[in-house]
């Protein structure tokens, strides 16, 4: 497994190879994405997906992280795009918190 900590994925921009303009995560990959930001990131192209993020036949674990403005003009999934994967999105407990 790898962990990405603390990091701004921004301004990534992808034109073939699958897609994932801020993060690729191919077959068999398992990644944790924590205290992150991944915005403002596109895919263009026939069969890129994943503006943001793509993750293909793997895991990932979204914590205390924000997906927001990223694109896939051309196919699906502008912030995140999920085939055949295994998705975890825990909130920060300060939102958590708000909701009760």
């Amino acid at each position: 497994p790898v962990t990405l900590k603390a990091l701004g994925l921004t301004q990534g921009f992808s034109t073939s190879g699958g897609g994932g303009g801020g993060l690729l995560i191919n077959s068999g990959g398992n990644v944790t994405v924590a205290n992150s930001r991944i915005y403002n990131n596109t895919v263009s192209g026939g069969g890129n997906a994943g503006g943001g993020i793509n993750a293909t036949f793997a895991t990932l674990t979204l914590t205390d992280s924000e997906v927001y403005g990223n694109t896939s003009p051309v196919s699906s999934g502008g912030g995140l795009y999920l085939y055949g994967a295994t998705a975890t999105i825990r909130e920060p407990p300060e939102a958590q918190r708000q909701r009760k």
